[in-house]
């Protein structure tokens, strides 16, 4: 969580240091870009995590096994959509949202880049699945600092090397990368995939079951998108660029302490979920509360 937020506070002065205000206002708008994209995910993600919980003690389980390739499959196929999207969009978006035309072809190289890593971010997906399945916050939480680490090193050095507005897609590529790979050792290192060459399918009813739960969740990730990160498009549409580059430099301290608040929730969605699956209603009651009093009070 701390290098979450020292990344979010020392990523945008490093920035703006190297980038024009317009330019930096190109990337706010491409990752606002990404993260209505990345709606393909139609909550599959917490759906998949949330269901392995039900099976995470059978790790050797045909439930087990069949829930990751289904993650896998289900991953896999929205990563290429995501990438597809993200290139259709690198060359149909800066007429929407009137880029200036010298920005225009950068752009596209841009976005159709990000797209890339956030495509290959979705098709290994499943390894953080796993982790929270298995309630190892721990491993997840050590990974994502160090990911966040390697990021600002890397947004440093890309930028020192004169790489302009694309250090910020370096920065994500190393991030991707080295978490993932982190997070693929951790879950064989911990006896938590299947063992190679072990094959199995995934039903229909599994398929509707994670369909049916993701739905709901995918309600919710609407509203949070459509409240938070439709800002930067319509500012640019309307203003300008570097209009929208200032907008996400002046609400960047909004949006971390909106992580912030709702970090203790994140972290207890394992237990809860875990009460449920075992029955526990009066202790999931009990915790729920408690959550939801500390929440409104930090709030």
């Amino acid at each position: 969580m701390a290098a979450s937020i020292l990344y979010g506070l020392a990523s945008i002065p490093i920035a703006l240091v190297y980038l024009p205000l317009q330019q930096f206002g190109l990337w706010a708008v491409t990752q606002q870009t990404m993260t209505f994209l990345a709606l393909v995910d139609l909550g599959f993600s917490s759906a998949l995590a949330r269901l392995l919980i039900d099976h995470k003690d059978q790790p050797r389980g045909e439930a087990y096994k069949s829930m990751i390739y289904m993650s896998r499959f289900i991953m896999i196929a929205q990563g290429i959509i995501v990438l597809l999207g993200g290139v259709a969009l690198a060359f149909a978006l800066p007429g929407f949202i009137s880029i200036p035309e010298d920005l225009k072809t950068e752009f596209a190289w841009l976005l159709s880049a990000q797209a890339v890593v956030v495509a290959a971010g979705f098709t290994t997906k499943h390894y953080s699945q796993i982790l929270y399945a298995h309630h190892r916050l721990d491993i997840e939480s050590g990974i994502g600092s160090c990911g966040f680490v390697l990021q600002l090193l890397t947004l440093w050095v890309g930028f020192q090397l004169n790489a302009g507005i694309f250090a910020l897609v370096w920065a994500s590529a190393a991030g991707w990368a080295t978490t993932t790979v982190a997070r693929a050792l951790a879950c064989r290192w911990l006896g938590l995939l299947p063992q190679t060459g072990e094959r199995t399918r995934f039903t229909l009813r599994q398929l509707r079951e994670v369909f049916g739960f993701g739905l709901g969740l995918f309600g919710v990730s609407v509203g949070s998108v459509l409240v938070i990160s439709t800002q930067a498009l319509i500012i640019a549409k309307f203003i300008g660029l570097a209009e929208a580059g200032i907008w996400t430099v002046c609400t960047r301290p909004f949006t971390i302490m909106l992580s912030i608040i709702w970090r203790p929730y994140d972290s207890s969605f394992t237990i809860i979920s875990e009460m449920l699956v075992r029955h526990e209603y009066g202790h999931f009651l009990k915790w729920f509360v408690s959550l939801g009093k500390f929440t409104l009070g930090v709030s």
